[in-house]
């Protein structure tokens, strides 16, 4: 993948930003039964942690990706959102103890830079 420069604030130094592209936003939703005092004693907390990884990862590479194709070389105002939310279920629907949900999304402006 080429190299494209991100940073959650608004501008990077030695370089102008010469145009902005529309803001991305993307996200990911991972079905989770929710962490209790038991859950801590076990390893399903680490296995929520390595999903939450995995699903940043995707989603940066497939910010990056969309900027590139683009034609920008920056990506200005990064950064990730993690929502955990509960979910309502009818009790007639069986869902094997998963009743929460987060949704982990990454936002940022990509931008066209020229050094100074």
């Amino acid at each position: 993948m080429e190299n494209i420069m991100i940073t959650p604030g608004t501008y990077f130094d030695g370089y102008v930003t010469v145009e902005y592209g529309d803001p991305l936003s993307l996200d990911v939703q991972i079905l989770i039964a929710p962490v209790d005092i038991q859950a801590l004693a076990n390893k399903r907390v680490g296995k929520v942690e390595e999903q939450i990884a995995e699903a940043k990862k995707a989603l940066l590479n497939t910010i990056k990706k969309i900027a590139i194709s683009k034609n920008y070389n920056g990506i200005i105002g990064f950064r990730y959102d993690c929502v955990s939310i509960a979910l309502t279920i009818p009790p007639r629907i069986k869902v094997l103890g998963e009743n929460h949900a987060l949704i982990i999304s990454v936002q940022g402006t990509p931008v066209k830079l020229e050094k100074e």
